[in-house]
Parts: C-alpha cells; structure tokens; sequence
C-alpha cells in the first residue's frame, strides 16, 4: 500500500477532475488501481454489445480525453469520446480493453476490504471535501460485508460527469497513442 501522502494526493487529483465525488468515487477510484477491468468481462460478446449500445446512447463526454489511476497498478480511465472523435478505431479500443482484462491482480478481496478501510480512515482525516462521507461509509462497509466489492458510481457522479469510460492497463494504453 501507498503512504498516506501517496494516496490523498491520489485523492486530490481525482478531486480535482471530480470534485462533486463522493466516497464511493473514491472507492471506485482506488479499486479500479487495484483490480483494473477484471471484474468487468465476463462474457466477450456482451462486453462488445454493451460498448456498442454506451456508444450509440452516448451524448455527452468528459473533456479529458484519459485520467490516469496510479494506486497498485497503472490504469487508465480511456473516455469513449476517443472513438466518437476518431482518434481510436472501434475495433483497436475494444481489443486493447479486452487485453487489458485479463489482469490478474496480487491481493486477495479480504486484503482488499482491508486496505479499502485503511484508505476510508486517511480519506476521513484529509481536507478533501468528500460528499456524503457517513452515508456513503455505511454502504460500502455494507457491502463490503456482504462480500460485493464491485461499486457504481455515485448518482452525483453519473449526473454530473456523465462517465463513459473503460480500463486500459499501462500497455494497451501506450498502444493508443492518446499522450
């Protein structure tokens, strides 16, 4: 795990691209540097249907084109404006996501639950301005009891940013060319 520096200044720059985040943003956040988009594909052809279906429903895009997640692992969170602006083919986004899937990540969900409220008590301490931190922290220990670990983002979230994003791992990533 980070030192508590390493992961507020983490925090921050997700507050500074989201600053209406909310806990379970920051969940979000970390997890994806964790586990990447492992926990996404289940079934290839679904996987390809529902980028086709987001694409297709899609109105609205963040204006940064990638954020970088740098917890455990290097990640990227890869806007889906790439392929609306053609900077990106269908095909090559898609391929480079399922690539990216296949990551296996070294710690276990025990570990991870573990970690997650490591993270929770720094997170608490900070002078982040988290919305909803009690009401939040409540559902995920919730959740996380129950062994669920996959989150949404919060509903602020979603209205206000509008995410349409998937996981790149560092080398599909560069493959992309986006930098």
């Amino acid at each position: 795990m980070l030192s508590e520096t390493q992961i507020i200044e983490l925090a921050k720059q997700e507050e500074q691209l989201h600053p209406k985040s909310s806990l379970i943003d920051y969940y979000k956040f970390f997890f994806q540097g964790t586990f990447g988009p492992e926990h996404f594909i289940e079934n290839e052809a679904k996987a390809k249907n529902f980028l086709q279906q987001e694409l297709a429903s899609a109105t609205s895009f963040e204006p940064h084109l990638f954020q970088k997640i740098d917890y455990r692992t290097t990640f990227y969170r890869v806007n889906l404006a790439v392929i609306k602006l053609k900077l990106v083919s269908p095909e090559d986004f898609f391929k480079g996501f399922l690539k990216s899937s296949k990551f296996q990540a070294k710690i276990s969900n025990s570990e991870w639950a573990t970690q997650w409220q490591q993270i929770e008590l720094i997170l608490k301490k900070s002078s982040l301005k988290i919305f909803n931190f009690e009401e939040a922290s409540d559902r995920l220990n919730s959740k996380l009891e129950k062994l669920d670990f996959i989150i949404s983002h919060s509903e602020i979230y979603r209205k206000t940013y509008q995410p349409h994003y998937r996981l790149f791992n560092q080398t599909e990533f560069n493959k992309l060319t986006l930098e």
